[in-house]
């Protein structure tokens, strides 16, 4: 049986501070700095999700999702 593929598909990137995650199951995204400092958390669903995070500063962000099932994925974002 194949293993079960994670997916989350984050656009625009770089973004102004409103993006969209596209993914294939509902979880947890968690919103990092680069120093590790959590700025974000909130639920997501299956599909697209608006994501409006315009208070935060301009820099790199590490989003972390983690599905329903327990699959964990993550992606840089870049903030303008």
């Amino acid at each position: 049986m194949p293993a079960k593929e994670t997916y989350i598909n984050i656009f625009p990137n770089p973004s102004n501070g409103i993006f969209s995650v596209e993914l294939f199951e509902s979880g947890q995204l968690i919103i990092y700095d680069l120093l590790g400092k959590e700025m974000v958390n909130r639920a997501v669903n299956k599909g697209i999700n608006e994501i409006k995070v315009d208070y935060l500063k301009p820099g790199i962000y590490v989003i972390k999702y983690k599905s329903t099932s327990g699959e964990i994925d993550s992606k840089c974002l870049l903030i303008e």
